[in-house]
């Protein structure tokens, strides 16, 4: 359990950095507050739970946001071919892992929403994990735009022992 627990602390240091020094916009720590019309909020999830997901779905829709159809969207924005309306923001799922599909998925399409699921090969199919079956299933639906992680999911400081 401890070791489960540090290694979390040490994959997130940086956001828990982030939140204690306040390097984070007025928006992701205070209700209510504006949004540059230039700003484009990122919202990274793994795994998901229904409950505080769907909270936070309701919250962005209740406050009038819309969600980015695909990472390509948000690049084009990135790179000056393309200007978003003002609220846009950016979901994107990592790794791949079951909830994606069993929780986020159904989620978002309820409440006509889309996100950008960055996926690793290499787990495709293990427990726990989404399928091909699955990842295709979302990706034309046009509800989630599957993208590549990396082909291994490793952490660079300790290659390759991991």
């Amino acid at each position: 359990m401890l070791t489960a627990v540090g290694e979390a602390l040490r994959k997130n240091r940086g956001d828990i950095q982030g939140l204690l020094l306040r390097r984070y916009p007025d928006f992701v720590l205070s209700d209510g507050a504006p949004l540059l019309d230039t700003d484009i909020p990122v919202f990274v999830f793994h795994a998901v739970g229904r409950e505080r997901l769907e909270a936070q779905l309701r919250h962005l829709e209740e406050n009038g946001y819309r969600t980015l159809r695909s990472a390509d969207e948000f690049l084009a924005h990135l790179n000056g071919q393309q200007s978003l309306p003002p609220r846009s923001v950016l979901l994107t799922f990592d790794d791949g892992l079951e909830s994606l599909y069993t929780v986020a998925f159904p989620l978002l399409r309820a409440h006509g929403m889309a996100a950008a699921a960055f996926i690793v090969p290499e787990f495709i199919g293990l427990p726990g994990f989404c399928t091909w079956k699955q990842l295709r299933e979302m990706h034309e639906s046009g509800v989630i735009d599957v993208q590549s992680h990396t082909l291994f999911h490793r952490y660079a400081t300790r290659w390759p022992a991991i």
